[in-house]
């Protein structure tokens, strides 16, 4: 292990690298930590920090990355965090762009960035947006806020959605302009309002 520089850092572990920053600590194998401050990672092997503060690698944490921000965590299995404040990755394979106190617990998911955004479901994504659940299988959010994707390959586009059926496209209101090819089938509510062009 080695401390390049800056001050008050430990890397304890087998292959573990410091460069600089104060108060990290690398005590997984093969870890680095490029600086910041008092940023951890203290599990298993092949993790990776490059800088911010407070952030943390913990268990079961493996081959996983935190790019930056502040207090964002990570513990699952080949996980990406890229920055933003207080996002938590549990899932393995997964990802958090950005944003703040998000939190992503499905294998295979992602969460783009926006505020207090969940992903729980296997390759489910929230985009963006605020207070957003995608909690089925293979679920989308696109963003705006409080929608519950709640049922598989369900995807909502707009607000104060939840999904109800499989295999379907929730939105606010849809207002489609162009043509169709001769053959083409479109299917469409009523609404009480016909938008201006």
């Amino acid at each position: 292990s080695i401390v390049v520089g800056g001050s008050l850092n430990s890397a304890s572990a087998a292959f573990s690298t410091i460069v600089g920053g104060t108060l990290n600590t690398a005590s997984g194998a093969c870890s680095f930590i490029g600086g910041g401050e008092n940023n951890t990672v203290s599990t298993y092997n092949h993790n990776t920090i490059v800088g911010g503060c407070n952030n943390e690698i913990t268990t079961p944490g493996n081959n996983s990355f935190i790019g930056g921000g502040a207090n964002n965590s990570n513990s699952g299995y080949y996980n990406i965090i890229v920055g933003g404040i207080s996002n938590s990755n549990s899932g393995n394979y997964s990802s958090i762009v950005g944003g703040t106190f998000n939190s992503n617990s499905g294998n295979y998911s992602s969460i783009g960035g926006g505020k207090y955004n969940k992903t729980t479901a296997l390759y489910s994504l929230v985009v963006g947006g605020t207070l957003n659940t995608a909690s089925a299988a293979c679920t989308g959010i696109l963003g705006g806020q409080c929608n519950y994707a709640c049922e598989p390959e369900s995807f909502i586009i707009g607000s104060n959605i939840t999904s109800t059926a499989a295999c379907t496209t929730f939105v606010n209101n849809l207002y489609i302009t162009g043509s169709t090819t001769a053959n083409a089938v479109m299917n469409l509510s009523t609404r009480s309002t016909t938008p201006s062009p």
